[in-house]
């Protein structure tokens, strides 16, 4: 088996993974369903991953790992914080859309290694928030001077408008109310922008 079609067969095994965790709840997801649901064998299934556990893991670890990359690159940008914070939000609403929705709702039922991930890929992201949030006050062009109370606020925020909309109580997707409640709690948060 050549390697592109291993990673092709290793992708397809965790979007279908994805999909149950999306429209279910986590015990939806077993070999059996997720072989069903991709008309492969079991036996096929476990030459690309040992358990489900294996493919939960997998599948966090790279909806987090593109998270990690997209906020390097939102580290890597000197520019005006009005549009780091827009490229943050960006950031925080792909990793909602990344993240399947009965993991949002039960996350305490992932394995151990699934939940320090999150756990870490949270705590970079309020780090980046800070960070930009910082330069905004130093260079004065934020009137909120409390860039802890509000990294926090906005995560709290984006993390209670994710779990509303996977609840479904909310008429948007995860990654779009996110957005909505950072774009409600901005002015709030940072007072009027000040003029360049």
């Amino acid at each position: 088996m050549t390697a592109e079609r291993r990673r092709m067969s290793r992708s397809r095994i965790l979007q279908g993974a994805a999909e149950i965790l999306d429209e279910g709840v986590y015990g939806d997801l077993t070999v059996d369903a997720l072989a069903r649901a991709l008309h492969m064998s079991k036996s096929t299934l476990y030459k690309y991953f040992a358990s489900k556990d294996d493919v939960v893991i997998s599948l966090i670890d790279n909806a987090c790992a593109d998270t990690e990359r997209a906020l390097d690159a939102v580290d890597h940008e000197k520019g005006d914080v009005t549009v780091a914070l827009d490229r943050l939000t960006d950031v925080l609403a792909g990793h909602a859309d990344r993240i399947p929705r009965a993991i949002v709702l039960q996350h305490t039922r992932l394995p151990g290694p699934c939940q320090d991930r999150l756990s870490l890929t949270r705590a970079s992201l309020g780090q980046r928030l800070q960070r930009v949030l910082d330069r905004g006050v130093e260079s004065g062009k934020l009137t909120f001077r409390n860039s802890v109370l509000a990294s926090t606020t906005l995560l709290a925020g984006a993390d209670a408008a994710m779990k509303a909309s996977a609840r479904g109580e909310l008429d948007e997707g995860r990654g779009a109310a996110v957005r909505s409640v950072l774009q409600l709690l901005k002015p709030g948060l940072f007072g009027a922008l000040r003029a360049a």
